[in-house]
């Protein structure tokens, strides 16, 4: 699939024949974070993907503007 990874290039094999011929390799940001920014998608990372293999792990970090005062993650856990 020659497609970003965006909301258009994940909902593609949505689309697609069930042969097995079609993968989507996707990143966190498409799969998770997406979903849980925005309301309305044109996928379900639940319902209309199926995970094959994990094939790497990557870093994510969380950055907020300098002036909020977050010294860590658990202020906006609650």
């Amino acid at each position: 699939m020659a497609a970003a990874i965006t909301s258009s290039g994940v909902s593609r094999p949505r689309h697609s024949v069930a042969a097995g011929a079609t993968l989507l390799m996707a990143g966190n940001a498409a799969i998770v974070i997406n979903p849980t920014l925005y309301a309305k998608l044109p996928y379900d990372p639940a319902h209309d993907l199926v995970a094959v293999a994990q094939i790497m792990i990557a870093p994510n970090i969380l950055v907020v503007n300098k002036d909020v005062p977050a010294t860590a993650c658990r202020i906006w856990s609650t």
